[in-house]
């Protein structure tokens, strides 16, 4: 139903419920009409399929909140209680809210909806107050990839990027509508939609190179699987090397979980150099190290398949930790 049409039936707003029951008393149907008994408590319960990481709680859920307004002005409850219901295997996992809504709570919301639709109208009818805006409802948007709000967050972000390192200067992705705010919070109020686009930008590509093969980027790279090879020093049998090269610092080297890898390494080696005196020895001191750490049999490869970019024609990448 349009704004304009509530009105003309005297409703808030429109909707369908998945399932509603009263306790202690069941509700009463009679004659097309249903009735929550006085003295009895309305739940409301949303059905959610998909993941929850979507969904905000039921306390702060206003679609759950509207499904408990709709329920308790369709059979006159004076309590309700808004739950979202995910199914899973077996009794599925359940949200509810820790209280009832009573009269106030439910005035409270009733309130809140007719604004958003006062707002609705207006913006409807002044199309210049319509501001597109990114969050978590992009992630079901069809019209995502030509919106003009995607545009502006990764302009936005680019400027943000480069003001988080200095004074926290206010960032805007869209300056003529939307109230400035720290560099800081717009990137922390946008991460999660940025990480998700990178998430699923990954995943098309990778479907698109198991398909048709690797793809060529240009400056000779290429961008598919390719084979990586990754080394792990394992902690108790690097122990002994590391403190015959580091002598005290080799504390520095060895995490304390423990856990031992190049950086940690590099780190204990700088820290030796330093009380020794001497200077540009650090990557050879680390080759020297880790040359022993393999005699010892510390180190232990293992070659898997990377997505991303690699130089054709190129010696198997390598990572270490």
């Amino acid at each position: 139903m349009l704004a304009a049409d509530h009105e003309a039936v005297g409703c808030v707003t429109a909707g369908t419920l998945d399932i509603m029951w009263s306790e202690p008393e069941p509700l009463i149907i009679a004659g097309g009409t249903v009735r929550c008994p006085a003295g009895s408590i309305l739940w409301v319960v949303d059905y959610k399929s998909g993941d929850d990481s979507h969904t905000p709680p039921v306390e702060y859920n206003a679609q759950a909140k509207t499904n408990a307004l709709m329920a308790a002005k369709y059979t006159g409850a004076e309590q309700v209680v808004p739950a979202i219901l995910y199914i899973r295997k077996g009794r599925g996992e359940w949200d509810t809210a820790a209280e009832a809504l009573g009269e106030v709570e439910l005035a409270q919301h009733e309130e809140m909806l007719r604004s958003w639709i006062a707002q609705g109208r207006e913006a409807r009818a002044n199309p210049h107050l319509l501001v597109l805006r990114e969050g978590p409802h992009c992630g079901f948007c069809s019209a995502r990839a030509h919106c003009p709000a995607h545009a502006q967050v990764l302009i936005g972000l680019s400027r943000a990027l480069e003001e988080l390192a200095g004074p926290d200067v206010a960032v805007s992705s869209d300056p003529a509508a939307v109230p400035f705010e720290p560099a800081r919070v717009w990137v922390a109020r946008r991460l999660r939609l940025l990480e998700d686009l990178v998430k699923k930008a990954r995943a098309a590509l990778i479907d698109q190179v198991d398909a048709n093969g690797s793809i060529d980027v240009g400056d000779g790279l290429a961008w598919g699987p390719h084979p990586v090879k990754r080394t792990t020093i394992l902690a108790k049998d690097a122990v002994l090397v590391l403190s015959d090269e580091l002598g005290p610092h080799a504390d520095i080297a060895i995490d304390v979980t423990p856990r031992i890898t190049r950086e940690t390494i590099r780190e204990g080696v700088r820290a030796k150099l330093a009380a020794d005196g001497a200077k540009r020895q650090t990557e050879a001191t680390i080759r020297r190290i880790m040359a022993k750490l393999g005699e010892a049999g510390a180190l232990v490869t293992e070659e898997r398949m990377h997505y991303g970019l690699y130089r054709p024609g190129s010696k198997t990448s390598t990572e270490e930790e």
